[in-house]
């Protein structure tokens, strides 16, 4: 395996040869000292998942999309490599409802959205969740953000600080909602629009890619040097109001789509009239690296552009909502669970994501039907929530948190998630079983630790079924010799399994249901 640690690059194979390259693009002074973007080249050992014939596994699970999945095998050894270039999680559960979709303000604090925005905090402890994304950005003050001149200090307005400070007491963390290059608010929507220099200059013909160019969603450049330093320290003076967490949407261009390549023809910036696409993804990996350093506690969570650029747009990032990429309906939760861990394996198997960044997203429904009671999918609440813990160790969740759920709905949420922080070092790791999610199946993950830890099962079909792992090291990462004692946690049962290491075990599992099993050495006699 071989490439560049670059999402834009014009790497190719021709014939026997592959050539690795990528275009700068860049303006340089005399005498600096440019870096240039690392490359990988690394061999693995085959595995014995590579050579299923029965393709759902690892074909054309994209609508319309016709590539390959990569080898099993190949897949490890690229997340492998990721996660020991980003150095691996550096926070525990972090279950996040997204405000935007739950019914959270959008706008600029009153002391009314302040009041309802404060029930909804407590809707969110109630269901076992302790971090927050707003639904505004800017803690709601995008316009005066928007209107902040060159040397104007940006501070949090009182309301959001109260917000801020209510959560803290709680135990919750809030995310800081940043845009990158535009505002979302008012006419220009840009920063500073005084500052023409600033602006993305599309020239006379649009860009590539979707949305196709508007003028009213020119933004500012990101390649540019003054711009740069004046959107890193308005987000630095930001976080200082002691948000726990940052995050930020949008796009290369200046908008909120699905745009990533972009074309700047100015000839101000720090890049060439044209191809501005390196240079973007430069400046916001110091944007991010920034943060990181001067807020080392602070969780990173990247929405757009890095969930369209892919892996090497993340490693400065905790997290990356991802969204479900066949559509937001989810009828009822064993489907949704099922999506759920097939996006995830997409992910981590075509992305080379490593899961412990994915951020699997829970109850969506479509805009129009969100407020609608009837629309709460009820029953099998524990096999989408193990479907997400088993995923990844965050997750994102839409709640009706005005209009509010069942409170047995809640403290089951709850009690899942205390689950899963009671076992989150087991969660930091997995390794998945070779099916895929589909009825008639039994899929499932390995979170090994050593010679301990936790067996995921799921069976969304309509009959029993049995599933099996191998107790070795390549199939579900268990290491050392000897007996081991298997026994199921959820649904609860009497019923165990002892096994020797290199033996396979079967395990039935009931319809519609998740089956989570512990692992541990046996007892000697």
């Amino acid at each position: 395996m071989t490439g560049t640690e670059v999402p834009f690059d014009t790497s190719k194979v021709v014939g026997q040869q592959v050539v690795l390259r990528y275009a700068p693009s860049l303006k340089v002074r005399a005498g600096e000292r440019l870096e240039c973007e690392s490359a990988y080249f690394g061999v693995y050992r085959r595995g014995p998942h590579d050579d299923m014939k029965d393709g759902p596994h690892y074909h054309n699970l994209w609508a319309g999309d016709q590539q390959e999945m990569p080898l099993r095998s190949e897949s490890d050894a690229m997340v492998a490599m990721v996660t020991a270039l980003f150095g691996g999680p550096r926070f525990g559960l972090v279950p996040v409802v997204n405000g935007w979709h739950s019914e959270w303000s959008r706008g600029a604090y009153t002391e009314e959205l302040l009041a309802a925005d404060l029930k909804a905090l407590e809707f969110a402890k109630e269901c076992g969740i302790d971090w927050i994304s707003e639904g505004h950005f800017w803690g709601g003050d995008q316009k005066r953000v928007a209107a902040l001149g060159l040397e104007e200090k940006y501070e949090v307005g009182p309301l959001e600080r109260e917000f801020i400070s209510r959560a803290r007491a709680a135990g919750m963390k809030v995310f800081l909602g940043s845009s990158l290059n535009d505002i979302y608010e008012g006419p220009t929507k840009r920063f500073c629009s005084d500052q023409a220099d600033w602006i993305l200059d599309a020239g006379a013909t649009p860009p590539g890619g979707k949305p196709k160019w508007r003028s009213s969603q020119r933004g500012n450049c990101l390649a540019n040097r003054p711009f740069f330093d004046w959107v890193v320290r308005v987000n630095l003076e930001g976080l200082a109001a002691d948000f726990g967490a940052w995050e930020f949407d949008g796009d290369f261009f200046g908008s909120v789509g699905w745009a990533c390549r972009v074309d700047c023809q100015s000839d101000k910036h720090d890049h060439l009239p044209g191809d501005s696409n390196y240079a973007s993804q430069r400046a916001m990996d110091r944007l991010e690296a920034t943060i990181h350093q001067r807020f080392p506690g602070t969780c990173i969570n990247m929405y757009r552009p890095g969930q369209d650029l892919g892996v090497w747009a993340l490693r400065n990032v905790d997290v990356c909502f991802t969204i479900l990429e066949d559509g937001l309906g989810m009828e009822e939760n064993v489907a949704g669970g099922d999506k759920v861990r097939t996006w995830s394996r997409v992910r981590i198997h075509r992305e080379f994501l490593p899961h412990y960044m994915d951020q699997p997203l829970l109850f969506p429904v479509p805009a129009s039907e969100r407020r609608k009671p009837s629309n709460w999918p009820k029953g099998h609440l524990d096999y989408i929530l193990l479907s997400a813990l088993s995923s990844a160790p965050s997750q994102a969740y839409y709640l009706p948190a005005r209009t509010g759920i069942p409170a047995a709905d809640k403290a089951e949420i709850h009690h899942w998630l205390d689950w899963g922080r009671k076992n989150i070092e087991y969660l930091k790791v997995r390794k998945d079983l070779p099916d895929w999610p589909a009825p008639g199946k039994v899929d499932g993950s390995a979170h090994i630790l050593g010679d301990r830890g936790l067996i995921f099962l799921f069976n969304s079909g309509n009959a029993p079924l049995s599933g099996e792992f191998a107790l070795t090291e390549e199939s579900i990462g268990l290491k050392g010799r000897g007996s081991f004692q298997i026994t199921q946690e959820c649904p609860p049962s009497e019923h165990s399994v002892k096994a020797a290491f290199g033996e396979t075990a079967h395990w039935e599992v009931p319809s519609k249901t998740a089956v989570v099993l512990r692992i541990h050495p046996a007892e000697k006699q």
